[in-house]
């Protein structure tokens, strides 16, 4: 589980990071962001929950991000809220280091154009 100063929590804070709009998409993975005035960064994970039914698969996905983007914090530009959207089915059996790639990779893209 994220540490609580790494968590995004409530309904009205994951409805501010999607009513702004911006956002990155890889593949499998969506990731929407917006400024928070706050000296770190903010994480929470959503589902469509049409392509991930069950709960067990939700939860397993949520485990293995947070568990990587506890390592990537790091990484995180600061004063951001983030919600990482997973909205496509994953088109083979989704392991930990495919699924940190892909973080990875959205990351930077993130990083990249908030500059």
């Amino acid at each position: 589980m994220l540490p609580k100063s790494l968590r995004l929590q409530g309904r009205g804070g994951f409805e501010a990071v999607f009513r702004t709009r911006k956002a990155i998409f890889g593949s499998e993975i969506g990731l929407f962001f917006r400024p928070n005035n706050l000296p770190g960064s903010r994480v929470g994970f959503a589902f469509k929950q049409k392509v991930f039914p069950r709960a067990a698969t939700r939860h397993f996905l949520k485990r293995k991000g947070s568990a990587i983007m506890r390592e990537l914090a790091v990484s995180l530009p600061e004063g951001m809220d983030i919600v990482i959207l997973f909205h496509k089915p994953f088109s083979r059996p989704v392991e930990y280091t495919a699924l940190k790639e892909m973080l990875t990779e959205l990351i930077k893209r993130l990083n990249q154009e908030k500059k």
